[in-house]
């Protein structure tokens, strides 16, 4: 049974009123449409992931619009691409820079890993 099934249900039964019965339905769409972009932006991200890695090969750094173009402008808006580089952004797998005060000229690479300082040392202490 559906989540609109059963406020039809509830609303046939005189559990609860017409007012309350508008406000579930209204309710219920809402999550249906959060919950389709949900389902989409993971979908978006698992391609922005597979375009990021294909473009990185050959390239040390990209922008979204490179992305956009290999994932198709059909197939996700902007902001999707932007959502799923700030996701893998999150995850530590992207870092985001950029080379001017442009707020449109932000650059995506693979994050350059942190030097512990003993690892530093002793490289030094075997070049001496």
């Amino acid at each position: 049974m559906t989540n609109q099934q059963a406020i039809h249900t509830l609303f046939n039964s005189g559990v609860i009123n017409y007012k309350t019965f508008i406000q579930l339905s209204k309710r219920v769409v809402k999550l249906q449409a959060k919950q389709e972009k949900e389902v989409r932006q993971t979908r978006v991200n698992g391609a922005v992931s597979f375009a990021v890695g294909t473009l990185l090969k050959d390239h040390s750094v990209i922008q979204h619009r490179a992305v956009w173009n290999l994932v198709g402008r059909e197939e996700a808006t902007r902001d999707e691409i932007l959502d799923g580089l700030r996701s893998l952004r999150d995850i530590d797998a992207l870092t985001s820079f950029k080379k001017s005060g442009n707020n449109f000229q932000v650059f995506w690479s693979l994050p350059v890993p942190d030097v512990d300082e003993a690892v530093t040392e002793a490289v030094a202490n075997e070049m001496i």
